[in-house]
């Protein structure tokens, strides 16, 4: 898969596609990452690429053709999703990042700055706006890697085991269940005897209890979604009365 970082500091993004799992899809060619930067479509040899907003508003907006020109100088622009960091758009979602990976084969990621975008670009081209939450950053530059970082996971072969993607929290539409390793006995907390009997049913049946559950004390809007079968519903009940 491509993706494509609209962006004024790629050095900086660059950087985060050169270790751990990403870099190593990076250097095995399962995903291809590309930066452009807005500089090189200045309107002057200043390096300008934005202007006051008209009406008055303080602040500095990206301009329009600047960033229209640097969107369309990606190959096959057309064909690929388009997205841009903005307080405006939708919470992103597992379901949005699934939807991506499933559709597209080239993701465009525009970072916002200063004020934002001058709007006329949302007019020419159908970019998605998508926020990562109700909180104020300086750059979209840690949204756009967010986006870019939870899509390439889910390429096949960056992850080497896919059921290390199939329980994590929100791509089964749930929260996931606690998790424990050595030792048995940490402050005189132990692991849960379940665990470690090695009877795999009841074990799965655990999980998916505390995953219903842990949804339902801390995310439970989640449920609304989820279908709730008559042992999923029982699970949760004892789940409740301890």
């Amino acid at each position: 898969m491509n993706f494509y970082f609209i962006t004024l500091f790629p050095d900086e993004l660059r950087s985060f596609f050169q270790k751990g799992i990403i870099g190593k899809a990076v250097d095995a060619g399962i995903i291809r990452p590309h930066f452009i930067n807005l500089r090189d479509f200045a309107i002057n040899r200043y390096g300008q690429v934005d202007d006051p907003p008209f009406g008055g508003k303080k602040g500095m907006l990206i301009r329009v053709d600047v960033l229209y020109n640097a969107i369309t100088s990606v190959p096959d622009y057309k064909s690929a999703a388009i997205f841009s960091t903005c307080p405006k758009g939708d919470i992103l979602s597992q379901s949005t990042v699934s939807s991506i990976q499933n559709n597209y084969s080239s993701l465009i990621i525009l970072s916002g700055y200063y004020e934002g975008f001058d709007d006329r670009i949302y007019t020419l081209l159908p970019i998605q706006r998508f926020s990562i939450g109700n909180v104020i950053l300086s750059s979209g530059d840690p949204a756009a890697i967010a986006l870019a970082e939870s899509v390439a996971r889910l390429v096949p072969g960056v992850i080497g085991d896919p059921d290390c993607i199939s329980e994590d929290s929100h791509v089964s539409g749930l929260l996931e269940h606690p998790q424990y390793a050595p030792p048995r006995v940490f402050q005189n907390l132990p692991v849960p005897d379940i665990l470690l009997s090695g009877h795999h049913k009841n074990i799965a049946s655990w999980k998916r209890q505390q995953s219903l559950g842990t949804s339902l004390l801390l995310q439970p809007q989640l449920l609304a979604d989820v279908h709730l079968s008559q042992e999923d519903k029982a699970l949760l009940t004892d789940f409740l009365k301890e």
